[in-house]
């Protein structure tokens, strides 16, 4: 059960997205019918967003601890997100069974992409931070295994930030050219390579919102190196996970950040890695943009875009 303590451990560690989706299941109707509004609201800094859902859960709980986390400066905005949603008891059952129903299918999409590609792993090929974090730049509009024959050249003569600056941009361009895009992924892993040696100590940091202030980093390679590269939890969403996100409707969205948080809440925290692996895999062999096997596909019995 969401109680005070569970609470109080998320808004200490400002961890506003695992209160979002800890256990939707087991929340008061009223408090999962909020739930489910809050991340429309836009984007919000995570101590602004905190205490909105404190202010909302706080008739919940003891005035003191309302007004340990509470806040008269956000309290408005909570009561503003209830009015502007309609919120009502009346209607709150009636969309707990909408989304029941959506859960149940939820469930069952991730519990056979689970048993289908369960031990998937990425394709690309590396040996270090550094080098994924080469090998998902140069993966932007280029297939993985083209990447691979790309790396396969490029790292036995520069995989450390110093041997890329020793190599040269215009050699780098020449090497990475199957790739597509050479010109600015030349640049950005030669400005990336600056920045490590300058600012890290020639090291791939490991935190997030350092990896995205790198150039050519977005959230996709910032989400995969943090992942895969030092096993934080993480939903990359490149363009098989959006595409499948919206197929199956486990997280429908018209930004890969809408379907980042999306999934983020349906899956457990700890299968967030795994499960951008199954959704990559099934896309690349079975649920193709273009003719999809539907006939070989595992969920074709459960997939709402079935052909089958």
């Amino acid at each position: 059960m969401l109680t005070e303590e569970l609470i109080e451990k998320h808004i200490n560690a400002w961890d506003p997205i695992d209160l979002i989706c800890y256990n939707p299941h087991e929340y008061d109707i009223e408090v999962r019918a909020i739930c489910r509004r809050l991340p429309a609201q836009g984007s919000l800094r995570a101590e602004v967003l905190a205490k909105i859902i404190y202010d909302v859960f706080y008739h919940y709980f003891d005035e003191t601890f309302a007004e340990k986390y509470g806040s008269a400066a956000t309290r408005p905005v909570a009561e503003k997100i209830l009015a502007d949603a309609g919120f009502n008891d009346a209607d709150s059952e009636e969309e707990l069974d909408d989304e029941d129903d959506l859960a149940k299918l939820q469930r069952e999409e991730l519990r056979i992409l689970e048993k289908t590609y369960r031990g998937a792993v990425p394709q690309l090929k590396f040996d270090s931070p550094f080098e994924l974090l080469v090998a998902v730049i140069l993966s932007a509009q280029c297939t993985d295994k083209r990447v691979n024959q790309v790396t396969q050249i490029l790292f036995p003569l520069a995989n450390t930030p110093e041997k890329i600056l020793q190599l040269g941009q215009p050699k780098l361009e020449e090497i990475i050219k199957p790739c597509g895009y050479f010109r600015a992924k030349a640049k950005h892993i030669v400005e990336t390579s600056k920045i490590l040696l300058e600012s890290y100590g020639g090291e791939v940091p490991s935190d997030f919102d350092e990896l995205i202030k790198l150039p050519g980093v977005g959230r996709k390679t910032a989400n995969v190196v943090t992942s895969v590269a030092f096993k934080n939890p993480a939903i990359a969403v490149d363009t098989h996970v959006f595409r499948l996100s919206n197929r199956l409707k486990l997280a429908e969205g018209k930004t890969p950040l809408e379907v980042e948080l999306g999934l983020q809440k349906i899956i457990p925290r700890e299968k967030w890695s795994d499960a951008h692996h199954w959704l990559i895999w099934h896309g690349r062999e079975i649920c193709k943009a273009r003719n999809p096997k539907c006939n070989v596909c595992p969920l074709s019995k459960v997939c709402p875009a079935s052909n089958f």
